[in-house]
């Protein structure tokens, strides 16, 4: 791609603009590269490079002779054994899909001996390791479910949780006589912390875009008013701690009623994923497409808990007790409110009418 000789590279100006344009004339999703303190000097500096290339795709007044990238790729590197300055921490581990039966000695075995629960004996190495280094793991596996099996790629959280897989849609004809089944032809989207938090960060920033049409077309208008209302509230001085505190606090209370739910049915889910999947579910039934969230909640709750791998007629039982645990406890707080002495002032108080 360069005429560059081996040994000879270096982290020129030129050769910037080189690979700033290579880039944008690929226009990948992915590139894959060494890192900075790699033993080779070409690939040492080809890191430097393209670290230095990284966000100068997007930025339309360097290298204008060729079109600006829109949205960056996603930039990895290589896994390697160097200490210093810093020995490498993985942030997201892809196995390939031949890897569990690479280098196999004996025969390869059935499609029913190979086939295993999403964390089984082949995968939950690859789970205590995502556990231990905080990172994601892809692992491909079989998988059986109703009777059916499938080439899945298990997708594993920082904590060594299962969170999904993806079943492949498109097997080949080998496969299919083999007795792989296709996976569902829409792929499924698994939530990940930085994708909540990208949310949350996204709905903070909605308020500051003075857009007209976000205050006036009929589906954004509503939403940029909730984001413009959330930003004068959490960056208050006085009311931002506060309301950060208030609302931590009632969401690890809702976490904490489904857990108790969880243990009184003995249902097999554990608290770092109630953690995850009750704040989200409790945003949803605030939609007001229901009574109190009856129904959306019980949906998304088997939703939910399907995509977590774990039963959807579990989550639906869990968020029925979840329910009436707050009904129960809401009526409790209706009764206060009613004869308290705030009501009653208030109560007391004309209602004025605004033009």
């Amino acid at each position: 791609m360069l005429d560059i000789n081996n040994g000879q590279l270096l982290p020129t100006l030129e050769n910037r603009w080189t690979i700033v344009c290579k880039i944008r004339e690929y226009a990948p999703d992915l590139i894959i590269c060494n890192r900075p303190n790699d033993y080779h000097p070409d690939h040492r500096y080809t890191g430097v490079l393209l670290q230095d290339a990284a966000f100068m795709v997007t930025v339309p007044n360097i290298a204008p002779d060729t079109p600006a990238l829109r949205t960056n790729p996603v930039f990895l590197y290589f896994e390697d054994g160097f200490q210093k300055p810093s020995p490498f921490e993985p942030d997201i581990v892809c196995l390939p899909e031949v890897f569990p039966f690479a280098n196999l000695t004996g025969p390869e075995p059935s499609l029913a001996e190979s086939s295993e629960a999403p964390i089984g004996p082949f995968s939950r190495p690859f789970a205590e390791f995502a556990e231990k280094h905080k990172c994601h793991v892809v692992c491909p596996i079989h998988t059986v479910a109703n009777g059916r099996y499938y080439n899945a790629a298990v997708f594993i959280d920082r904590h060594g949780q299962y969170v999904g897989q993806y079943q492949k849609m498109h097997p080949t004809v080998g496969e299919m006589d083999s007795g792989i089944a296709p996976g569902a032809a829409q792929p499924p989207v698994f939530k990940t912390d930085i994708g909540a938090l990208g949310a949350g960060v996204g709905f903070l920033l909605l308020g500051y875009l003075s857009w007209k049409w976000l205050k006036t077309f009929w589906p954004t208008k509503h939403v940029h008013a909730c984001s413009v209302i959330a930003n004068r509230v959490i960056f208050n001085r006085r009311s931002g701690p506060k309301i950060a505190i208030l609302s931590l606090s009632i969401h690890v209370m809702a976490v904490v009623i489904a857990w108790c739910a969880v243990r009184s049915i003995s249902a097999p889910a554990a608290f770092e994923q109630l953690f995850m999947l009750v704040p989200p579910i409790m945003l949803i039934t605030m939609l007001p497409i229901s009574i109190a969230g009856w129904g959306v909640r019980e949906a998304t709750m088997g939703l939910a808990f399907g995509y977590a791998g774990l039963m959807s007629s579990e989550g639906v039982n869990i968020s029925l007790l979840l329910g009436a645990v707050s009904f129960i406890v809401g009526g409790f707080g209706g009764l206060v409110w009613i004869f308290s002495a705030e009501k009653a002032a208030k109560g007391a108080t004309p209602i004025e009418a605004h033009d």
